[in-house]
């Protein structure tokens, strides 16, 4: 339990402590009905004359902070930023009962909230806690200024995609390769297209899940080993709810060296750094903390020789499932792309797609679109990708004036982790600039 003191925007109340990991940014809606539906609530809530009621929280919480108090919260933060006029969530905990939220408020204030439910019905809060809003960057200088001083190595890439490649409308070293987390499913995604669009496979295939799941997130390390599921069903939960053991069973369907000749193809400008490519259960092994001596010499190996550990010792290795909570290694073992390397495969996926909106891979991006009033573009397909130190994000958006622009970050800090909500709300920035045709 932690407690804060004033001002109001920094009250907390009982925010339970929650397991997060990585290798997924952003779950579906369908993930966290119950914690969003809340979080409509304590949007709700912030008013002129805000009431809360005693039956929206948990009894913990409220022996902690009365409801005629949060009321009093509330009001305080509707005088200070107005009211919320949309929300979104930025990253669930794998239970979906805890995540971190931005609210948006009429006064051009963006607010980071972490909330956190019962896992009982009717899932009442047991923790909010509001941090200070911040102004929304006013134009591309001011959003620059503010990747800028986040800690650690940040980027961002604007594009239009045109029939001659990529056109940059922004860009903030955007050539400096860093991790990027399960933003890597994209081009696990893109290879499954390819192999769909070339007659090798059906999406409708059905094959059987692996003997030896990965951890989460995602639902399918629960299901029975050898159960059949069609491809489309695993790129689904791969890109929607970032499933690592779905992931892991298209990348051993569809082979590794396919996917490293797939990363070399789309123009990564180095492909060898994600080379062998690794499936999210072999990266979990060697960065559980019980086995820094195998990362060690994995780290003091060239190519062959790390592809001999893969299969010789990794492969045999049981899953621990204590986490890392800080950075571990993310320079070295990781998936790495640039900013431009992320756009160019959203430009890769919607070549294959031939840009139709309809077609299997494009749908199947929409799903979890994780983009505030996603609802004002014609489309928005998205993946995310996370673990301490690490932070990716990509959005590939057709904008009401009838542009496909590809839109793409990553943060990266060695020392810590990192404040998700400041990002992604700078990323989101960015794309409204863009669709607005703001230039640099």
């Amino acid at each position: 339990m932690r407690l804060a003191t004033p001002p109001m925007t920094r009250i907390l109340a009982v925010v339970a402590a929650t397991a997060s990991f990585a290798l997924a940014a952003a779950p579906a809606a369908a993930q966290g009905t119950a914690l969003e539906r809340r979080a409509q609530e304590m949007a709700d809530l912030i008013t002129a004359d805000a009431t809360a009621a005693d039956s929206t929280f948990a009894p913990s919480f409220l022996a902690q902070l009365p409801a005629a108090r949060m009321s009093d919260i509330a009001r305080q933060i509707h005088a200070q930023y107005g009211e919320v006029t949309r929300w979104r969530l930025v990253e669930a905990a794998p239970t979906g009962f805890s995540g971190r939220f931005t609210f948006v408020t009429e006064r051009g204030f963006e607010m980071p909230v972490e909330l956190a439910v019962s896992a009982d019905p009717p899932h009442r809060v047991t923790g909010i806690f509001f941090r200070p809003g911040v102004p929304m960057a006013a134009d591309w200088s001011e959003l620059d200024a503010r990747l800028d001083s986040l800690p650690g190595t940040t980027s961002m890439l604007v594009a239009e995609l045109t029939a001659d490649g990529l056109r940059p409308i922004h860009a903030v070293r955007a050539d400096e390769q860093l991790a990027i987390g399960s933003a890597f499913k994209l081009w696990v995604l893109a290879e499954l297209a390819a192999q769909i669009e070339a007659g090798e496979r059906e999406s409708d295939d059905v094959v059987a899940l692996p003997d030896s799941p990965s951890l989460p997130s995602g639902i399918l390390q629960d299901w029975p080993a050898g159960a059949p599921v069609t491809l489309h069903t695993l790129a689904t939960l791969m890109i929607s709810i970032s499933d690592n053991t779905a992931t892991d069973a298209l990348i051993g369907q569809l082979g590794r060296e396919a996917l490293e000749a797939r990363v070399a193809a789309i123009g990564h400008a180095r492909p060898a750094l994600n080379q062998p490519f690794l499936t999210t259960r072999e990266l979990f092994v060697l960065k559980a903390p019980a086995e820094r001596s195998l990362a060690e010499r994995w780290l003091g190996a060239d190519p062959a020789a790390r592809r001999a550990l893969l299969r010789d010792e990794v492969a045999d290795r049981e899953l621990a499932l204590a986490m890392w909570e800080r950075p571990f290694a993310i320079d070295r073992i990781e998936w790495f792309a640039s900013a431009y390397d992320l756009a160019r495969t959203m430009a890769a996926l919607h070549r294959i797609a031939d840009g139709d909106t309809t077609s299997p891979a494009l749908r199947i991006m929409a799903v979890n679109p994780a983009l505030t009033a996603a609802e004002d573009w014609p489309y928005v397909g998205y993946k995310g990708g996370s673990e301490p130190g690490v932070l990716a994000l990509a959005w590939l958006a057709l904008t009401p004036d009838g542009r496909w622009l590809a839109l793409t970050g990553t943060w990266n800090d060695p020392d810590a982790a990192l404040d998700h909500s400041a990002f992604v709300a700078l990323l989101e920035r960015a794309a409204t600039l863009a669709a607005g045709g703001a230039t640099p």
